[in-house]
């Protein structure tokens, strides 16, 4: 279950330090709106409050995508919560009709997001990591479909699990396969014996737009000592996403 700042206390787990270099994103753009809807955020229809918003916002430009699938690469920018202003998305992709509201508001880090190219999707994603301030990540997947930007979800939930950076508690790491990606998890071993232990669990998602359909979960492997665990699969110890499939400036 993902972790929304301020809501729950931040999932921890096994007190194992985490190897290896985190890929760390920063937050998405643009333009202010009305805020609606819940969970992954909202399109914002064009009001008056939303012009007024825009007109004191200062966008930050993050990451150039091919949004659309047509070739050429479209601005994407993050938007600071500001007063009554909420924290947006927005994109200078042809045909946007509206920026997207978000729930949820950081400062962008200085990184920029990074663009991800499903095969077989029509357009690329947008990957930016919500930071929690005592450590820790959200990774939110955004795309451009039907003339709108969206969160792409299960269950109304962002795709990933919260990921603590203190301690090696939840690692995870995507990758992109045929029509869809395939995301990685490794779990505390139950029960827990005297030495820490993992098993690795691998999922399947399709995309089609901005759907996104879970699939089978397998468990590919069990009872993995921890010393065994970091040297097999370093992909989960640095906390990989979609190293297979990113395009443009990494």
């Amino acid at each position: 279950m993902a972790e929304r700042l301020g809501a729950r206390p931040r999932p921890t787990g096994m007190p194992v330090r985490v190897l290896g270099t985190l890929l760390v994103l920063p937050l998405l753009l643009a333009a202010c709106g009305d805020v609606g809807g819940s969970g992954a955020g909202s399109s914002a229809s064009p009001s008056a409050s939303t012009w007024a918003c825009r007109a004191s916002a200062t966008p930050v430009s993050v990451t150039r995508a091919d949004l659309d699938g047509d070739g050429s690469l479209d601005e994407v920018s993050f938007t600071p919560a500001s007063g009554n202003c909420p924290a947006s998305l927005d994109s200078s992709v042809q045909g946007l009709r509206a920026g997207l509201v978000l729930d949820w508001d950081l400062a962008p880090a200085g990184a920029p997001a990074t663009a991800v190219r499903v095969p077989g999707r029509s357009g690329d994603l947008v990957l930016l990591l919500e930071e929690h301030p005592r450590g820790g990540f959200q990774a939110h997947l955004y795309g451009f479909a039907e003339g709108r930007l969206g969160e792409l979800t299960v269950h109304d939930q962002p795709v990933f699990p919260f990921v603590a950076t203190d301690v090696l508690s939840h690692p995870i790491a995507a990758t992109c396969v045929d029509g869809g990606f395939e995301v990685t998890e490794g779990r505390a071993h139950e029960p827990i014996g005297v030495v820490p232990a993992w098993d690795v669990f691998r999922t399947t998602y399709r995309v089609d737009g901005n759907a996104v359909t879970k699939g089978v979960t397998t468990e590919v492997a069990d009872n993995v000592l921890d010393r065994d665990f970091r040297v097999t699969y370093p992909e989960l110890v640095r906390n990989a996403l979609f190293e297979n499939c990113r395009v443009g400036p990494q």
